[in-house]
């Protein structure tokens, strides 16, 4: 949790919660977001573990050294960068590198292809996506049959684009483990984060991988809310993704409008989050005072912020969308609340709840007898 702070341009996240799902450089991601404004909830939706150097590294990165191969796909930036750390750990990484002088390397994607050139590696040619048939359709262009080929591996359990490579005649494929990926060792906030999107307690959901997203939707499943997340994400809670085939695996999913930057880039998907609420933020008088929305928080003559609910923020919204003009009880419950509350007694519980917020205007808020309530202009 982070201290309110003024809603400001400098700060075009204040007042906005935002969920993060990624294990990963969460803290590196948490931070940007932070910085500007925003309030994290981080829940991730999967763990990944660097596996032993010596024992379950090696032996492929030693078959490697032995019989360079012809061709060697670079399948995530994260695990070619953990297979050099493991290698130079055992004190191999010179001979690995003398191994693949020759060898024609192909990244898949653009993180894969930023870790070779960090490393001081050619790359031949990179995917333009972070999908294994770009690559298949392009070695089997190229007639790679009878050709060595290596993968490393990208943390699955079972690799479509080792079975491809088979398929379009390799002579040998090597498989590289570097990594593996499992369920998020600590469920608690996983689950909290799950249910802070049912309860639309959370504004935005951030997702850096397609296995991110299936962690976020099995986790929903395990806590038999998987509708309700899904309707959430399709509503009140915007679900933006770092590149096209995560956001593909969302349209399969369900979620009808997934939000992708240009590049997978973890700083364009941060200013994407931004673009989405940029024309949020909401300015008016009301009782002589200018009171400014942005997300959950208001300020009153650009005093102290107060942090609102959901509901709050909503309806003080909606009467703000139209300043002066009589909002219907019926118009609120309608559009604020779930499907079939009928009672409403609860609209009458926030007004009273945000006049007692708003109590530098106690009149901001006027009740109209019997068609509902409007702001004082």
């Amino acid at each position: 949790m982070h201290a309110p702070v003024a809603p400001t341009g400098d700060l075009p996240l204040a007042g906005y919660v935002v969920g993060i799902t990624a294990d990963r450089r969460a803290d590196e991601q948490a931070h940007l977001l932070s910085r500007l404004g925003a309030e994290i909830i981080a829940g991730p939706a999967l763990s990944m573990e660097c596996l032993d150097p010596l024992d379950e590294i090696y032996p492929a990165t030693q078959q490697v050294i032995a019989q360079p191969p012809d061709v060697l796909v670079i399948t995530t930036g994260i695990g070619f960068l953990w297979w050099i750390e493991a290698t130079a750990s055992i004190g191999a990484l010179g001979a690995l590198r003398r191994a693949l002088a020759d060898t024609r390397i192909v990244a898949r994607g653009a993180k894969a292809a930023g870790a070779l050139v960090a490393e001081g590696f050619d790359v031949a040619w990179t995917a333009g996506s972070a999908g294994s048939e770009e690559i298949l359709a392009r070695l089997a262009s190229e007639e790679i049959g009878g050709e060595h080929m290596a993968v490393q591996l990208d943390g699955s359990s079972s690799n479509g684009l080792v079975s491809g490579l088979w398929e379009l005649g390799a002579a040998r494929v090597t498989e590289v483990p570097v990594y593996r990926i499992g369920p998020p060792t600590n469920a608690e906030p996983i689950n909290r984060l799950v249910s802070s999107v049912v309860d639309s307690r959370v504004d935005a959901v951030t997702f850096t991988s397609r296995r991110a997203l299936n962690g976020f939707l099995d986790a929903a499943e395990h806590l038999e809310v998987a509708h309700e997340v899904i309707a959430r994400l399709n509503s009140s809670v915007a679900p933006v993704f770092i590149g096209p085939i995560c956001a593909v695996a969302a349209t399969e999913a369900g979620i009808r409008a997934p939000a992708t930057p240009a590049c997978a880039r973890l700083g364009a998907m941060v200013q994407l989050v931004v673009g989405h609420f940029a024309d949020r933020r909401l300015a008016f008088l009301a009782g002589g005072h200018e009171i400014v929305i942005q997300g959950r928080m208001v300020t009153v003559d650009a005093e102290v912020p107060i942090v609102l609910t959901h509901r709050e923020s909503g309806v003080l919204a909606a009467l703000a969308e139209r300043p002066g003009a009589v909002v219907s009880k019926e118009y609120l419950l309608r559009t604020l609340w779930e499907r079939g509350e009928a009672d409403g007694h609860v609209v009458e519980v926030v007004i009273a709840r945000l006049r007692q917020r708003l109590h530098q205007v106690p009149d901001a808020i006027q009740t109209v007898v019997r068609r509902g309530y409007r702001l004082d202009t």
